[in-house]
């Protein structure tokens, strides 16, 4: 029985699945395909890393795209420029990187 507990309690600290609505915290992020200057990009949010500054994008293709918020990033919701501070999860957002 302490082996069943143990175990379920080890799949539990290492799933990145969220509960309650919560996002996983920075540390689980998973950022696959960096998004390269040039690039405009538009879907909802699908995690926030303000430490790092960096934001993840699922685009029209259901592929999650990391995108680096620094000056040459500019990022709209509903066409208005929005600040890195003021997004949510599922924010559908433009993100134009120069």
């Amino acid at each position: 029985m302490k082996t069943i507990a143990a175990s379920f309690v080890l799949v539990l600290m290492l799933s990145p699945v969220s509960f309650a609505g919560f996002a996983p915290p920075p540390s689980i992020l998973n950022y696959r395909v960096p998004v390269s200057p040039g690039t405009t990009l538009t879907g909802p949010v699908t995690n926030i890393d303000s430490v790092n500054r960096m934001i993840q994008v699922k685009d029209s293709a259901g592929i999650i795209q990391s995108v680096r918020i620094d000056n040459d990033t500019q990022i709209l919701h509903n066409g208005t420029p929005i600040s890195l501070s003021s997004l949510s999860y599922d924010d559908v957002v433009t993100v134009i990187r120069k």
